[in-house]
């Protein structure tokens, strides 16, 4: 299964079939088909530590481009 559908799923199963946007109100979304990650911001520069970074998945709302980044391990996009 794709990371795009994997995310469909986790959405409708945690926010209901139509979910609404908190920006315009509509309810048409797209899931990126990618992940994407984070680090903790540890001041000006590049730090490289041990630390793993988070895996995200990102939903785009159709409408104003709203997005909301979703933990892709919680959501079971990806293993830890």
């Amino acid at each position: 299964m794709s990371i795009k559908e994997k995310t469909k799923r986790y959405i409708s199963k945690k926010w209901g079939s139509n979910p609404k946007c908190p920006m315009c109100n509509t309810t048409s979304w797209t899931p990126q088909d990618k992940l994407f990650q984070l680090r903790e911001y540890q001041g000006a520069g590049v730090i490289l530590d041990n630390a793993p970074p988070i895996p995200f998945v990102v939903i785009c709302c159709d409408h104003c481009g709203n997005s909301i980044m979703i933990n892709a391990v919680k959501a079971e996009v990806v293993k830890k």
